[in-house]
């Protein structure tokens, strides 16, 4: 396919190279295997027990073994080929493949959808970081693991910066990358529903920073812009609803299955008129103000909030004394206790991480009287 800008020719050495490790199960295949230079075992070396024993049972030239020894030694030999067939089950195989004309683009993203596909996805990006901009851009596909490229042409005729891409976690298939033209007056995005053989491009009137798939339904989107706003889409980024404005970024969250009620449902700090910050839900059909709902009654401490599947974090500074609080099944919030002595080096927003990751196996209970966690 037609290339995203003319190529100019640049030395071998400059290519820009994708390496590839492919493992694969050769537990059916005895024997070595032949490769470019010398013979390999699946181990990935060559062959030693032909270099040492001259194919004679591993011994070393000169090396002559008597019959009582061979005896002996039948027991730890069939140790020895039980050990070598669990060493051939698997072996890791590299290959590489010169993308070329990206020979100035620093930053690449690779994606292999793995679950019997043989597509692997490469975005090549020139990223300029004294202007924090994508100033070149190149999409390279593959059918075969990884043995051969071909740099696809999103639109002929025009040049498009592609900035980032995503994967529906639920739909491997489905793919939408996030573009522009050169000079970034058109924003818009490639949506893909088969692992980037052909993709549709849709206009937006936005400049996404960052999209979130729904961890569950495989059509519902959010994009967060850099100014605060927050999109959703429920048709895989056609149509776009705006749902709240001065949204704090990275403090924006999917519904969590089993937990929340309705799947649609967004968790997201934001800022009100008064420059306070607020945890807040709502729905992605209706999101505007009077719809917004308050999940802690109070002001919140700015990118303080955490949703993580059972549990919501928020933390709350009040003079020069700060609280931390806990939500569990998204019942009332408590105030957590940390032991005094128990972890000095250790920050409450650190230790929030290291609860979340234990929490199967710390014991986290609520003290009613004081309506206070203690962990």
């Amino acid at each position: 396919m037609a290339p995203l800008r003319p190529e100019e020719p640049v030395s071998a050495a400059a290519h820009l190279c994708v390496f590839l490790l492919t493992t694969s199960a050769w537990m059916a295949l005895p024997g070595p295997v032949r490769g470019g230079s010398g013979v390999l075992d699946r181990r990935g070396g060559e062959d030693r027990t032909l270099d040492m024993g001259g194919g004679h049972g591993g011994s070393p030239p000169g090396f002559q073994a008597d019959t009582d020894e061979e005896a002996d030694g039948a027991g730890s030999s069939a140790r020895f080929r039980r050990a070598l067939s669990w060493d051939k089950q698997m072996s890791l195989l590299s290959s590489s493949f010169v993308l070329k004309g990206d020979a100035t683009h620093n930053q690449a993203m690779v994606h292999w959808t793995g679950e019997n596909s043989s597509v692997i996805l490469i975005l090549t990006k020139y990223y300029h970081a004294d202007s924090t901009k994508v100033l070149e851009s190149s999409l390279w596909r593959s059918t075969d693991y990884g043995t051969t490229y071909t740099k696809l042409n999103l639109m002929p005729g025009t040049t498009i910066v592609v900035t980032s891409f995503y994967i529906c976690p639920t739909n491997k298939k489905k793919v939408v990358l996030v573009g522009s033209s050169i000079n970034e007056r058109d924003q818009m995005l490639f949506l893909s529903t088969d692992e980037g053989s052909s993709f549709q491009r849709q206009s937006i009137a936005f400049t996404p920073e960052t999209l979130i798939f729904h961890p569950k339904e495989e059509d519902k989107l959010l994009a967060y812009c850099k100014e605060g706003r927050l999109f959703a889409s429920a048709d895989l980024g056609r149509k776009w609803t705006l749902l709240q404005e001065r949204v704090t970024k990275d403090k924006v969250f999917w519904s969590v299955s089993g937990v929340d009620v309705d799947p649609d449902l967004v968790h997201m700090e934001m800022q009100d008129t008064s420059g306070g910050y607020l945890y807040v839900t709502c729905l992605i059909q209706n999101c505007s103000d009077k719809m917004v709902t308050a999940q802690y009654l109070g002001k919140i401490d700015h990118n303080s909030l955490l949703v993580q599947d059972d549990y919501i974090f928020v933390k709350v500074t009040t003079g020069n004394r700060t609280k931390h609080y806990v939500s569990y099944r998204r019942n009332e919030f408590v105030q957590m206790r940390f032991p005094k002595y128990a972890l000095p080096k250790v920050k409450p927003a650190q230790f929030f991480h290291l609860f979340l990751f234990m929490h199967c196996k710390v014991s986290f209970g609520v003290l009613k009287g004081t309506k206070k966690t203690s962990i």
